[in-house]
């Protein structure tokens, strides 16, 4: 339902119309609707309010490596981002952000992990502008071992999308003992309350803000270790329960 959130965003051509019914009859003549969030499944109803009765919330869970993380409780000055520059991921908002934050602290770094190959050109022309190409480290796709190493030691994961389904990253940071600053959309709320730190996705000052305020001081202990028993509760054998009950009322 990414696409129906940001549909006017497309040009209607063939491939837009081919996604519109696709979606519109996937929905009209299953048995039963599996989504992967509470937002995502307001966002069917809004647009197809008689599927309501047949949709079915299945979170999804967290891959077992991230189920025993140690808390490092030492954190680099480093802001971590996690995914491509792709529109909704909203990778900009934090650039500018991060560019008034590096005006007056100077030791940080921001660091980039996800496919980078069709950005290069685009994200270096962006840092030049900003001032802040000395400051931005871009990993590019890494290994999940190398992820979790990043998550554990950065100050925070940063996560400026306008749009998301479910969001993993915001669980990933809270199971390693990452503090989490993200937009404040539908499904980071229901995932992330109580746990992250939000900001508007249209407001560079709002982000900036957060960032200082996490550098003057970082979440304590008691609060890591919280998020990371709630993000551990994301099991994949509780998904696979739930999803074999919806098999069977497909069944009956």
């Amino acid at each position: 339902m990414v696409f129906w959130d940001q549909k006017d965003r497309f040009s209607k051509n063939i491939w837009y119309y081919d996604k519109v019914w696709c979606t519109y009859h996937a929905c009209r003549f299953s048995d039963q609707i599996i989504t992967v969030s509470n937002a995502a499944k307001q966002t069917i109803v809004k647009q197809f309010p008689w599927a309501e009765d047949k949709i079915t919330v299945i979170y999804h869970g967290l891959e077992a490596s991230l189920h025993d993380v140690p808390l490092m409780e030492k954190k680099e000055k480093q802001f971590l981002f996690i995914g491509g520059r792709n529109g909704h991921k909203n990778f900009d908002l934090l650039a500018k952000a991060f560019a008034e934050f590096i005006s007056d602290h100077p030791g940080w770094q921001l660091h980039l992990t996800g496919p980078n190959e069709l950005s290069l050109k685009q994200d270096a022309e962006l840092f030049a502008e900003l001032g802040i190409g000395d400051y931005v480290v871009d990993h590019g796709l890494v290994e999940q071992e190398r992820l979790v190493g990043l998550l554990q030691t950065a100050s925070a994961l940063v996560i400026p999308s306008l749009n998301e389904g479910f969001n993993f990253p915001l669980l990933e940071a809270m199971a390693a003992g990452c503090p989490v600053l993200s937009s404040d959309i539908p499904v980071s709320r229901e995932l992330g309350e109580g746990h992250a730190q939000f900001f508007s996705p249209h407001s560079v000052f709002e982000l900036h803000t957060l960032m200082r305020q996490l550098a003057d001081k970082s979440p304590s202990t008691a609060q890591l270790l919280s998020s990371q028993t709630y993000a551990r509760s994301f099991q994949w054998e509780k998904s696979f329960e739930s999803l074999k009950s919806v098999y069977r009322k497909c069944l009956q």
